[in-house]
């Protein structure tokens, strides 16, 4: 869980998984959505996955306080095994 100020905001959350792999920090979301035929990126625009892996990235580079140990967000769809690498 973390909880971080952002402007006048207070940004809070929780990452399902965090692993160091080669000196680098990824997270997994694991995500139940169901896609209905409906393409990936489509899913991530309309569910605004992009801002959440944007909160989940400033959250570890605040831990972590260095931004070259962020190695990326895996977001895995459960039902589909489809999944999309955030750098």
């Amino acid at each position: 869980e973390f909880l971080y100020r952002r402007n006048s905001h207070y940004i809070t959350g929780s990452m399902d998984l965090v692993f160091i792999l080669a000196e680098k920090v990824y997270l997994v979301d694991w995500k139940t959505n169901v896609l209905n035929n409906i393409p990936v990126e489509k899913v991530m625009d309309a569910n605004d996955y992009s801002l959440q892996a944007d909160l989940y990235k400033e959250a570890i580079v605040r831990h972590f306080g260095n931004e070259k140990v962020f190695g990326g967000i895996f977001y895995i769809f459960v039902r589909t095994g489809d999944y999309v690498r955030i750098e």
